[in-house]
């Protein structure tokens, strides 16, 4: 939905999904965040992670200052959790 609305979008994912995720309009990243983080890194104005492979740091260090992070880790509707990545404002 987002790609159709104009947005660039970055997936982590295994190399063999990558024709996929071209079709669906995203560009692939390897999941360690040292393969994304460098060109993404207070980019990203949403970022969805269902891994936390690194307890969000890499999620939060990839947003803008006004930037959200949905993280879903459980996948029950309880532990989704919403939060803005600069609290103070």
């Amino acid at each position: 939905m987002a790609y159709r609305e104009g947005a660039k979008v970055y997936a982590t994912a295994h190399k063999m999904h990558e024709g996929h995720l071209a079709k669906l309009g995203a560009k692939r990243f390897s999941i360690e965040p040292e393969g994304w983080l460098p060109y993404l890194e207070g980019k990203m104005d949403v970022v969805v992670d269902n891994l936390c492979v690194d307890g969000y740091e890499s999620s939060y260090r990839a947003l803008t200052p006004d930037g959200v992070l949905v993280c879903n880790t459980g996948g029950h509707a309880e532990h989704l959790i919403q939060r803005e990545s600069n609290p103070d404002r």
